[in-house]
């Protein structure tokens, strides 16, 4: 990226590329319509620029044609024609004469440099709102800093308008790829359960996923049994448990990877005959134990989820694996941006948050939901998407929603931990039932045929 000043003299700019942009949009109306979306005013510089390029926008959003004469018009109406530098800088800007086809490329460098000006002044005015700080506010006010920063390199230019002829080649070798038994030119990562993959073909980076049920169904087993999944495969993922300690999902864990009673380890009632197993699993979990990760911050906030998630994203990276799953267990205890609003809205503000992080990380994210009392006061309890809890915004949201419905919850005395695994809703596939089998001992499912 060319820049006219030595570093630290002047913010970074390019006065020859916005030079270069305004001289073709001048010029051209193909070149107005190729940046018109990638820049504002305000990622120009030079404020003779900002002037020019604010007349511009104006003669073309009213209708005419956008040259020099029109948008000189605009410049003396306004009473800015000396500060945008005069009739004759507009000239010199018109014959800057650069190859209309480059016109995107200057936009982008424009855009950087704005991007970069824009990073310079948070910096600086972190630095000086850092010094007024109270020291027991440090932790909220690095991830507010994070986020703001996060918020700046994410909102990049990304050109979206192709033809479908631009996507025909590689969308023909994807399903190739597929027919060949690849999984991976899908794009998406085994759940772990094959009935489950087969109608959600796998966790899709961008995708909200919410897994829904009544208290004590096996919500936060079934999480955590599919986080535990990635990580055998040697894939990152984050559990954000904002109800249990991680000491109390470590030795769940444990229980569910040796298959012993999870109350009876608790108790330290675990017999000799099943120590073999602990340690077996133990050991286990100590090696693929670097793919997962635990945080257990009561009531943490969308900003401090989103946060640690990019945290583990670098850290994973810089090992050279890919976080691939968020879990959040659960929605409801989450800590809302603002206490203004009803809860509802404050929900829905979470659940689309939520869905942003995925969107924006490139990551699937499983949000853990309650479920309302509904449910208990039909004959039939098995789930339906207006039994979510609080908000419609959720199903409007997610991209999947799973329930969990145990019939043996309801009658003990014929409880064979049959367990039905009902995809609700799915964006872009069918809906259907995964037979699973529960062991309340040790908090794990385990499919049934399909």
């Amino acid at each position: 990226m060319r820049r006219k000043a030595a570093a630290g003299a002047v913010p970074p700019n390019d006065l020859e590329a916005e030079r270069a942009v305004l001289s073709a949009v001048l010029l051209s109306q193909d070149a107005l319509d190729n940046v018109v979306g990638v820049l504002a005013p305000e990622h120009f510089y030079a404020d003779a620029h900002r002037l020019i390029w604010n007349a511009v926008m104006t003669v073309s959003e009213g209708g005419n044609a956008v040259d020099v004469v029109t948008v000189a018009g605009v410049l003396r109406d306004r009473d800015e024609m000396s500060r945008a530098g005069g009739v004759s800088y507009l000239g010199e800007v018109v014959d800057c004469s650069p190859h209309v086809r480059n016109v995107r490329s200057h936009a982008t460098t424009v855009r950087e440099c704005a991007r970069l000006r824009e990073l310079i002044s948070l910096c600086h005015r972190l630095a000086a709102e850092g010094y007024v700080v109270p020291s027991v506010e440090a932790t909220s006010f690095a991830e507010e800093a994070q986020a703001q920063v996060w918020k700046i390199v994410s909102e990049g230019t990304h050109d979206r308008l192709k033809r479908v002829s631009d996507y025909i080649k590689p969308c023909y070798e994807r399903l190739e790829a597929l027919n060949s038994g690849n999984r991976e030119a899908l794009g998406a990562t085994s759940t772990g359960i094959g009935g489950l993959d087969r109608l959600l073909s796998g966790w899709f980076p961008g995708d909200l996923t919410t897994l829904a049920a009544r208290p004590s169904m096996g919500k936060t087993g079934l999480a955590m049994q599919l986080a535990l999944n990635l990580a055998r495969s040697k894939q990152d993922a984050l559990v954000v448990s904002l109800e249990m300690s991680s000491e109390q999902l470590v030795t769940r864990l444990v229980a569910l990877d040796a298959g012993v009673n999870l109350n009876l380890l608790r108790r330290g009632e675990v017999r000799e005959v099943d120590w073999g197993n602990i340690v077996n699993a133990s050991e286990s979990l100590h090696k693929i134990g670097r793919a997962l990760w635990v945080d257990d911050s009561a009531s943490a906030s969308l900003f401090e989820i989103s946060a640690k998630a990019r945290r583990v994203q670098s850290m994973a990276r810089a090992e050279g694996r890919e976080l691939k799953l968020v879990v959040v267990d659960y929605l409801q205890l989450m800590r809302p941006a603002s206490r203004d609003g009803s809860r509802e809205q404050q929900v829905s503000e979470m659940s689309r948050g939520l869905k942003g992080l995925a969107k924006g990380l490139g990551v699937a994210v499983l949000m853990v939901s309650q479920l309302s009392r509904a449910v208990e006061s039909r004959s039939d309890k098995r789930p339906m998407l207006s039994d979510l809890r609080e908000s419609g915004a959720i199903e409007q949201d997610s991209d999947n929603v799973l329930f969990l419905y145990r019939p043996g919850y309801y009658d003990r005395d014929s409880d064979d931990g049959s367990t039905e695994l009902i995809i609700a809703k799915q964006r872009n596939g069918p809906t259907g039932v995964v037979p699973l089998r529960f062991y309340s001992g040790c908090t794990s499912f385990e499919e049934q045929n399909y």
